[in-house]
């Protein structure tokens, strides 16, 4: 499912974890876990990252900070 398609079926959903890749064809990543996390309702949602992409320092302190 496409990022934006995903945020967009979010909204409308009580979420209890969501799974996701850092490396996305039409949105990147962080994008995708900061517009998940605006939705007041998720801003506690557990999120599992999982990824094949060799994480900078700062992009895995972002991930930790989220």
């Amino acid at each position: 499912m496409p990022p934006p398609q995903a945020l967009a079926i979010a909204r409308d959903r009580r979420l209890h974890l969501v799974v996701t890749d850092v490396n996305m064809p039409s949105m990147d990543g962080m994008t995708f876990l900061r517009a998940l996390r605006e939705h007041p309702r998720h801003a506690r949602v557990p999120v599992l990252v999982v990824t094949s992409k060799e994480l900078s320092d700062a992009e895995t302190a972002a991930l930790d900070r989220r």
